[in-house]
């Protein structure tokens, strides 16, 4: 009995994509799905004192209206490629050049600029395709949410005693703020479930705050209101769940 069951699940579960897409070519639908996504970006503005070029990793889900509205939410994790904001971290380095851990031995540190963001999005197809089906199609929309980073100190041994609580807060340089975001790209929901993707352009713009009280190469707070701006192409994976509204 347990088999027939398991396989009328099946069963019910092939027809029921089959009638989705199927009805995908034809109309518009809602449509859940899982997503994974990257980013390669150039940075501009405050951001580009701090790296030169960040990667974006976002897992996520999405849920597209049957009128066409895209709803999604994201976690982005940043990692910038080369640290240009060396003030704090020379100074981890004074005097031997590396730092001394708890074991009393030299270990080597690697400052690598990374941080993370929480963003919801809100997309409309404004021209689908209708010679494919009328769920895909050029999108155009912005974001919403919370941007954060710091200069995170990677080393292999023992704990370095500089860059553990509560020392490390003067130079990490831990900033954070409000997120927006545009994007302008192309949606595609494959006819036959095999390849569904998002390609388009984003650029990201962070209002932001250094949130440490003191910084050891500042002696003191960094108030200045910063403008993280970054831009680049991103890229999509997407799972659907096809739904009928």
């Amino acid at each position: 009995m347990p088999k027939r069951i398991v396989f009328a699940l099946i069963l019910f579960s092939f027809s029921f994509v089959a009638r989705s897409q199927s009805m995908l070519r034809d109309t518009s639908i809602s449509i859940w799905a899982f997503q994974f996504s990257y980013s390669g970006n150039l940075t501009a503005l405050d951001l580009a004192e701090k790296t030169d070029y960040l990667h974006v990793i976002s897992p996520g889900v999405s849920f597209k209206t049957a009128s066409n509205w895209l709803i999604q939410g994201e976690l982005d994790f940043l990692f910038g490629q080369t640290l240009r904001e060396t003030g704090t971290a020379n100074m981890v380095f004074s005097e031997l050049e590396l730092p001394i851990n708890t074991e009393g031995t030299i270990d080597e540190v690697t400052p690598r600029f990374q941080g993370y963001q929480i963003q919801f999005d809100f997309q409309k197809l404004i021209k689908p395709n209708i010679r494919y089906n009328y769920n895909t199609g050029i999108m155009a929309g912005f974001g919403l949410g919370f941007i954060q980073h710091r200069i995170n100190f990677a080393y292999p041994g023992q704990g370095v005693p500089q860059l553990e609580d509560p020392y490390i807060k003067g130079y990490d340089r831990l900033t954070n703020g409000f997120l927006l975001s545009q994007f302008l790209g192309y949606r595609r929901y494959s006819n036959k479930n095999l390849f569904n993707y998002s390609l388009g352009f984003e650029v990201a713009e962070g209002i932001t705050r250094n949130r440490r009280s003191w910084n050891y190469d500042l002696m003191g707070p960094d108030n200045r209101l910063r403008l993280d701006m970054y831009y680049g192409l991103k890229f999509t994976l997407i799972i659907p769940a096809y739904g009928v509204n």
